[in-house]
């Protein structure tokens, strides 16, 4: 699971977005097992919420916290523009 975390983290980061990542949990019909391990990630890359057992969370990503760390973490605009040629 250490890979699952580190992508969520580094997808969050990399686009200054929440990033949610959903796993089931339990065995399914081949025997195969679902450890859980449910996680947000905020815009930064901090855990907000982790499961591990089967729950239902209610969570509130704000908006205002994104456009916050964008406007902080101005090197989006640095990007160069550019269009693909077939």
């Amino acid at each position: 699971m250490a890979a699952w975390d580190a992508l969520l983290k580094a997808r969050a980061i990399e686009n200054m977005v929440y990033c949610i990542g959903v796993n089931r949990i339990g065995t399914d019909s081949l025997g195969h097992q679902y450890p859980g391990h449910s996680s947000i990630y905020d815009p930064l890359g901090e855990l907000q919420v982790f499961t591990k057992e089967e729950e239902i969370k209610i969570v509130k990503v704000e908006k205002s916290k994104v456009d916050k760390i964008k406007n902080k973490l101005r090197f989006l605009d640095d990007r160069d523009e550019f269009s693909l040629l077939n």
